[in-house]
């Protein structure tokens, strides 16, 4: 493992995290300023040549699907069409069983985005004398033509 390309992806992962983190700050102090409250919709705003159209989204889902399941008798038909009973694969009971075989047919798998983690741990430069020069194995990240 090239321990060079694992210290610029620490390098770059941490540096991704943190404008991540601005990134937000600037968008919601943005938004902020062009929705003026609004808490769903879009507002487009032409400001100092630029036009900046922000969005103010809600989330919403069922927050207790199984007591919604023991009342659905109780709701009306409109009420009714505002949902749908979706299926979802329990993945630990998935997992435990060997022997699936009808279930498989309705299970799609494609590979997800890998997770990685590297802790750095300081690496002393590993020196060799060689008559009449020290030589230095480990080259410095900095003078790397990334």
């Amino acid at each position: 493992m090239n321990r060079l390309v694992c210290e610029k992806w620490v390098e770059l992962s941490t540096q991704l995290s943190e404008l991540k983190k601005v990134e937000m700050v600037l968008r919601k102090q943005i938004c902020e300023e062009v929705l003026q409250g609004k808490l769903e919709g879009s507002v487009t705003s032409e400001q100092e040549g630029m036009i900046i159209k922000a969005t103010a989204k809600l989330s919403r889902s069922i927050s207790n699907p199984k007591s919604l399941a023991e009342c659905a008798n109780l709701l009306s038909d409109d009420e009714k069409s505002c949902y749908t009973w979706k299926p979802s694969l329990i993945l630990p009971q998935y997992k435990k069983f060997k022997e699936l075989f009808y279930i498989r047919e309705f299970v799609s798998e494609k590979p997800a985005t890998p997770a990685l983690s590297i802790e750095m741990a300081e690496v002393a430069p590993v020196r060799t004398t060689v008559p009449g020069m020290e030589v230095n194995l480990i080259e410095d990240p900095a003078d790397y033509d990334w």
